[in-house]
């Protein structure tokens, strides 16, 4: 397991050594914030660890430069030195590109747009180089589920029941839809019993449960949801039941 980093910058100011992901034989740019007193001239310096040729940058202010950092088919190191010193460092982590299929299922028959959504969640989810192929369904409804329908609160601290009144939707679903699809799937809902819980996907699990909202919200609901589904969130793995 990676240990995280801590380094002396100038003067001593001490900081996490970032981490940045990049596709395979892909260029980028990272904005790096000067911390200390800097003389942009040729005492500031940027290298891949290993080359010794100097990698171009832009002053886009007094406390900020733009870094062009190089293609690699294999993980790397940055290191910034200033009067041949090292104070800074960037690790950067090759991923391939990794795409994944996302259909959200309407409960409800608020509007939802797809462009704006796609967008949002990509952007969340562009440090790890994952991108998602949205579609959306159809609202499905039925007497029992619809616009009006408030939903059983699922065990937040358990992360992997889902609820019967969730189950009786899968089901419902699934009878009018048998045909399995791949790929990650999520109900929209009008809402939970507690107003607080904005949705649920069991850990490692491919469908969840989101609460309708405005594009930039349900975008992060979504990425949190997902990041349940694809793997654990770090913060929320430790706390779960033994």
């Amino acid at each position: 397991e990676e240990r995280i980093e801590v380094i002396n910058g100038k003067d001593e100011f001490k900081y996490i050594v970032p981490v940045k992901s990049i596709s395979p034989l892909k260029s980028d740019v990272v904005l790096v914030e000067l911390i200390g007193n800097f003389e942009l001239n040729s005492k500031l310096r940027f290298e891949a660890v290993g080359d010794t040729l100097a990698l171009p940058y832009q002053a886009i202010s007094e406390t900020f430069v733009q870094l062009e950092i190089p293609k690699r088919d294999l993980n790397y190191e940055i290191v910034a030195k200033y009067n041949q010193e090292v104070v800074g460092k960037l690790k950067v982590v090759v991923y391939p590109l990794i795409q994944h299929t996302l259909k959200l299922i309407p409960i409800t028959r608020d509007s939802i747009d797809p462009a704006e959504l796609t967008k949002s969640l990509n952007q969340l989810f562009k440090g790890a180089n994952i991108q998602f192929n949205l579609q959306i369904e159809a609202p499905f409804q039925s007497a029992v589920f619809n616009e009006s329908t408030i939903f059983e609160n699922p065990d937040t601290t358990n992360l992997k029941e889902y609820t019967d009144q969730m189950f009786r939707l899968i089901h419902a679903y699934e009878l009018v839809k048998p045909v399995p699809t791949p790929g990650y799937k999520l109900y929209v809902i009008p809402q939970f019993e507690d107003s607080t819980i904005r949705g649920f996907m069991g850990i490692g699990n491919r469908t969840g449960f989101i609460v309708h909202n405005e594009t930039k919200r349900m975008a992060e609901t979504i990425a949190h949801q997902l990041g349940r589904g694809i793997g654990y969130i770090p913060t929320l793995k430790n706390q779960l039941p033994s």
